[in-house]
Formats: C-alpha cells, structure tokens, sequence
C-alpha cells in the first residue's frame, strides 16, 4: 500500500514539474488527473462503506462450548460498482468458524454477494461476540485502506462443555472409598440402575441381569448415600476476558464432570458457590443435575465475589460438615480457603482440591494430610487428566 502511494505521488510531482516548466493541455490533464486519483479513490471508498452490507446469522440462542454450531453469513453488494477488496476478519480470540479463513478478501461484482455456509466452535463457556469483527475495504489502486467494526455484531451466550468420565483415576482410592459413619452397606433396596464401572459387584442384581442382558445393579439405602459436596469459587482473578475465560470455564467443566460421575453412580451432591448470597444446589438424580447445570451455566464470576466471602460461610456449616467428600475448585489459594480445609480435614473429611492454575508456586503451596490437590491447566483434557 504504501509503495502505490509513493508512486501516485512521485506521478504527481512529475505532473507539477510537467505544467511548471512546459505547460500544455497534456501537461495540465495529466496534472489533473493525477490530483483527482486520490480523490476519487476515497469517493469509491465512501460509496463502498455505504452500500455494502454483511449478514451472520446462527441457529438458536445457547452454544454448548466446543460443539459445532451451524453458521451463515452473507457478503452483498448492492451498488452498481465493482468492489475491489473487501476483507473479513473475524473473532478469533475464543471461537472458531470452520470453512472461512480470518483475513480472507472478496472481491463482489455490482448487486450481487458472498453467501458461507460455515459452523462456528466457541472454546469457552461465557457471553462473548463471535463471527465477524470488522469489515476492512481498499480501492482499485490500494491507495487508501479502511476499517470498521461490524454494525450487526454477533453476541453469542455459551455453556460449559459437560464431559462425562467413566471413571476418576486421578483420585486417591483410599480417600474416595473412605466413610465415617460406619454405613451398613448389606442392605441393598429392590431398585436397579445400570451398572457404571467402579460399582461394588456385591450388589449386582442377577435376575435383571439375565433379563436385561446388561449388568444391572441394586440401588442401596442408609448412610452410603452421604452427599458428595462441591465448592465452586466465583471470584474473578484477571480483569482481561482473554485471561479469565480459560480458568473460569475449567472450573465449571470440572465440577460438572465430576458431578455427573457421582450423580450417575447414584450418590447425591451439594453444590454451593456465591451470588449475591451463598447457593446451595442438590442433586441427586439425572433430572436434578440437569437443573444444576443450567444454572452453573449463568454462574458470574465477579470481583465482587471473593474467597474471604464465600469459604467463612461454609466453615461451620452443618450439611458440608455431614458430606463423606468435599470437592474444592480454585484458581488460587487463600487464607479463607485454607481455613475451611483444614476444619474439614479435623471432621475426618477428605478434600480433593482441583487447582485450575499453571502457576507453580500456587501448586506447590499446600500440603495437608486428608486432602489431594490435583493441579489443572486452563487448557486441560479432562478425559485424559481425570
């Protein structure tokens, strides 16, 4: 771009030197023409900025993070001009649309368009813009480039991934099979659920088994059934969206994941994070966790939502002292955080802590005698890591 500046403008003073020192119609019409180019050139810009329009268009309201989601968008020129260069660029900081490369220039005939059948991958849970940024548009002579955000733009309200794991591998066995109360685990109920791997063959039903020609197991009653607690931090920690949506969206995918691999297993959890007071969510069957996975997925992490706030309301509280495991999500320590693992860890309680961090001294940090912390990368796998 600039070398066809410098060009146009070496032209024009030749064209000044031409009408000073010989003069003549030649002379002056190749002055003029010279002087109008740029002119003209910005005119054909105005023309193209006014009459060019973009459509985007994408099937329902939610997202799920990394699903494919169809996508349209449309490139029209509704003028009686050729439109040299426009460029599309696109949000790519937390999506993807797959068949449109960012940066890919077009070049539309007088009335008509660009029509991309394409789908577009958001990464992170979160309400965000997505699909196109900004339209850039050159002249003929690429003398002048401009640029400008999409007036329709895109506003896209995504949900955490929910990822099921058949199994957490990456939890001490002696901690997950540990039970204070002494549970009589010999009384098994009529009722039978399918057979999920870690269950206790002791109790497969046979009968159903044969029936069924699938593993089925008996659902058990009494104090087995103590509830698996999770804590959720919602305090936001980088104030940079580009920063905070990795960690944020882990941590919801974390939980979520776990949650649904005691839920399926038949054991009850207890949700609680910070609104504008503390929540408390309970789930013990498929139904209840569905619930408790749409309102995860308007959770808001937020400054004004500290650790200091959250973990002293829970230290005393009776239904997370009665748990028979407290899962724990962070992003980095804190006294407060400290202070409710080691009450919980003097109840007889183990603590799994996932420390959704890649800071080394943050992981490094703690080391307490009932309690893993288990370190994950905001860009983690968590079928490969749990």
């Amino acid at each position: 771009m600039w070398i066809n500046r410098i060009i146009v403008f070496l032209l024009w003073v030749l064209s000044l030197v031409g009408i000073s020192y010989y003069g003549g119609p030649v002379s002056y019409g190749f002055f003029a023409f010279m002087t109008l180019v740029p002119i003209l050139m910005l005119l054909y810009l105005v023309i193209v900025f006014l009459r060019f329009r973009v459509f985007q268009k994408m099937e329902g309201r939610y997202l799920v993070a990394n699903h494919v989601q169809p996508f349209l968008f449309t490139l029209q020129n509704e003028s009686p001009f050729l439109f040299a260069s426009v460029k599309v660029n696109l949000f790519s900081a937390y999506s993807v649309i797959t068949g449109q490369m960012d940066g890919v220039e077009y070049e539309l005939m007088p009335h008509s368009g660009v029509k991309n059948d394409a789908s577009i991958i958001c990464r992170y849970r979160g309400v965000y813009q997505a699909g196109i940024r900004s339209i850039e548009i050159r002249d003929f002579l690429h003398l002048f480039r401009f640029t400008y955000k999409n007036r329709e733009p895109l506003w896209v309200i995504v949900k955490p991934d929910l990822i099921e794991i058949d199994e957490l591998t990456c939890l001490d066995e002696s901690m997950l099979n540990t039970s204070r109360s002494g549970a009589d685990l010999s009384q098994p109920d009529i009722l039978v659920r399918d057979y999920v791997p870690g269950d206790d063959i002791r109790f497969m039903h046979w009968k159903s088994t044969a029936r069924t020609h699938s593993p089925m197991i008996r659902e058990r009653t009494g104090e087995e059934q103590e509830r698996i607690s999770f804590i959720l931090s919602t305090a936001r920690k980088k104030e940079d969206p580009a920063l905070s949506l990795p960690s944020e969206n882990k941590m919801l995918e974390t939980l979520l994941a776990v949650a649904l691999y005691f839920v399926k297993k038949g054991i009850p959890i207890n949700s609680w994070w910070m609104k504008d007071d503390l929540v408390l969510k309970t789930a013990n069957h498929m139904e209840a966790f569905n619930e408790l996975y749409d309102e995860l997925s308007l959770v808001v992490f937020s400054e004004t939502r500290p650790d200091s706030l959250l973990f002293p309301l829970l230290k005393n509280n009776p239904a997370l002292l009665d748990s028979r495991m407290v899962f724990i999500i962070l992003q980095e320590w804190s006294k407060e955080a400290l202070d409710l693992i080691d009450n919980i860890n003097k109840n007889n309680i183990p603590a799994v802590v996932f420390l959704i961090t890649e800071d080394e001294e943050e992981i490094q940090a703690v080391s307490l005698p009932l309690t893993q912390v288990i370190p994950l990368s905001p860009e983690a796998v968590l079928k490969e890591v749990l």
